[in-house]
């Protein structure tokens, strides 16, 4: 009984296989031992797997985060508005707020002076028409939809996006044009109302 035990045994045992079987190992080992280095084993296997899942992850981290620096606002000057700019402040006709950011006074454009007000570099604005633009509802995917917006005499524009805006982060943006050739932008790439 013992006997026929150990055979059964012997037997399973033979046709077990302890590595796995890889498409044209031979070939792979050939190359391998003309370039020195040792036959694949199942521990390398899976160091490769385990190494290459590794850089998807690296990979797909650096994606993200290239998206959302896209989609960050980082004002950027051009180089004939910074030079600009610097005359501007120099002159005095200039002033910026240094916590906000934005422009205090500026060139005299639709200004008016009410009574009493004699400083000659006070300058004041009236707000122009509020513009709303809004996109069909639903919207059709995959498409661009361009408005033109001009205002005579406009020192500047201020743009808001709805409370109610929700847009998909990477695929649903609004970029500013400065012309109807759509080549050149104002400001960041894309801004999203996330």
């Amino acid at each position: 009984m013992d006997h026929k035990r150990k055979e059964s045994a012997q037997a399973e045992l033979s046709q077990c296989t302890f590595a796995p079987k890889r498409e044209a190992s031979a070939i792979s080992d050939m190359y391998l031992k003309r370039a020195g280095r040792k036959k694949l084993n199942p521990d390398d296997l899976f160091k490769y797997e385990d190494d290459r899942r590794k850089r998807l992850e690296i990979r797909k981290a650096i994606v993200q985060e290239i998206q959302s620096k896209e989609l960050t606002f980082k004002p950027q000057l051009g180089e004939k508005t910074l030079k600009l700019q610097e005359k501007l402040t120099s002159r005095g006709q200039l002033k910026v707020d240094p916590v906000t950011r934005t422009v205090v006074t500026s060139p005299h454009t639709l200004k008016y002076r009410p009574k009493g007000l004699t400083d000659s570099h006070e300058t004041h604005y009236e707000h122009g028409p509020i513009l709303t633009i809004e996109s069909e509802h639903p919207y059709r995917n995959n498409t661009s939809e361009y408005t033109t917006v001009h205002i005579p005499h406009a020192v500047q524009y201020i743009v808001s996006f709805d409370a109610e805006t929700r847009t998909e982060g990477v695929y649903d943006f609004v970029r500013f044009y400065a012309d109807e050739t759509h080549t050149d932008y104002y400001g960041a790439n894309k801004y999203s109302g996330m």
